[in-house]
Formats: C-alpha cells, structure tokens, sequence
C-alpha cells in the first residue's frame, strides 16, 4: 500500500507546550508547523510487529530563507554540512536530534519523526520511537507496540 504525505517544510516532527504535551521533548524556537501525520484511518495497519517503509520522492527546504536549498538528508555533504546530533543551537532548546539515537548523525533540517498518539504525545516506553531518515534508501521502520 502506497499512501503520499506531503511534509511541509516548516513542520516539525512533533508539537510540545510548556504544560501537557511533550513537555520532556523541547526544542527549537516554537516557530514550527504542526507535523504531517498519518494514521490508520488511511488504511495502514499499526499491528505491533508490522514494518513500515517511507520513501522520499521531492522537494526542497532551507535554514535560512536563501542558498543552498536541501533535500530530505538535510545540510549533508556539498556545499555545506551542519550536524545537530545534541546541540543546542540557537534557541539553547536544541535540534529534535537530541532526543534519537546517537548511532549516526543527524544534519540541519534532515527529515525526521515520531510515533504519537492521537492526541500528538510521543508514545515511548523505553523502546527508542524517534528515528533519523535516512534518502536516498528507503528507510524501515518496525512498529513494536
């Protein structure tokens, strides 16, 4: 099963407050969109166990407003890398990437993401949720319920 979702970008991977939602998972300047969400009402299944692939097709975002535009691997490579990986950049809130695993790193606006649930809180119960995607290659995420 195939189903596009367009990101925009200038989601974030998920939505925080200072009171109820996410409150452990802050980062940035609040300047984000509400992520992209998909759920089982398009059809996917959620079984604990089942894989789900994500694939990117297009599209260009940028830190700044100007040069260079990047794809879904963020500032990697050519003509400019920016590894956020723990940073703290700006906003001293950080990158989402503080929160993923540190077994690779994760670059300036690379698309990342999150389980949540219906009301957009992380679901984590000790298995590690957020993930960095990685493109060209398709990207394989196990759902452990």
């Amino acid at each position: 099963m195939t189903i596009p979702v367009t990101v925009n970008s200038k989601a974030g991977p998920w939505l925080w407050n200072n009171t109820t939602l996410n409150t452990a998972y802050q980062y940035g300047v609040s300047d984000h969109i509400a992520p992209s969400t998909i759920n089982s009402s398009s059809g996917l299944d959620f079984t604990a166990g089942n894989t789900l692939t994500i694939n990117y097709f297009n599209g260009k975002t940028n830190a700044s407003g100007a040069s260079p535009e990047v794809d879904a691997k963020g500032y990697f490579g050519s003509p400019s890398t920016y590894i956020t990986n723990d940073f703290g950049g700006t906003s001293g809130l950080g990158f989402p990437s503080k929160y993923m695993t540190a077994d690779w790193d994760t670059y300036l606006n690379q698309l990342v993401g999150t389980f949540a649930d219906a009301t957009g809180a992380i679901i984590y119960d000790g298995t590690f949720r957020m993930r960095q995607f990685h493109f060209p290659q398709k990207t394989r995420l196990s759902w452990f319920g």
